[in-house]
């Protein structure tokens, strides 16, 4: 007789990206959310660079998505593959500059808060603020309509 395997405990935080020929940039995304995330997921929509093997070198979970000119549908396509409570959403190109400890407090908390974090765009190379939407995929769409 095997020995059951304990469940898997439900992440607090997940990374969740979309990405397309992002092999510049992935690996800095990923990096920067590292130490604060439980999991990261990558859904790649067709990349003909190495943005996958960079991803998966760098610890995140890759799926596949067809792109089919609908940023809604890939975004809850990836939503749809995390099972945390709580999901950070960050574009390839992105990357957190700082706040990255502050992410921990919240997410111990019910899945009710949206915040601020300076990230930086590399197509752009500054620093900006941009509203980041950290919730859990329950309440996905009242946060992104009120912040992202």
């Amino acid at each position: 007789m095997s020995t059951p395997k304990p469940p898997t405990p439900t992440p607090a935080l997940a990374l969740v990206v979309i990405a397309r020929d992002e092999a510049a940039s992935i690996a800095a995304c990923l990096q920067s959310a590292a130490a604060v995330v439980e999991t990261m997921i990558v859904l790649d929509t067709g990349s003909r660079d190495a943005t996958v093997a960079i991803a998966e070198r760098c610890g995140a979970q890759v799926h596949h998505f067809a792109w089919c000119e609908d940023i809604a549908a890939a975004r809850n396509a990836a939503l749809a593959l995390s099972n945390a409570r709580w999901n950070l959403i960050l574009n390839a190109d992105e990357r957190l500059v700082s706040g990255q400890a502050q992410l921990r407090a919240p997410c111990a908390q019910p899945a009710e808060w949206i915040g601020v974090l300076p990230v930086v765009t590399s197509s752009v190379f500054a620093a900006l603020t941009r509203p980041i939407c950290a919730s859990a995929s329950a309440t996905f769409g009242r946060c992104c309509a009120s912040g992202w």
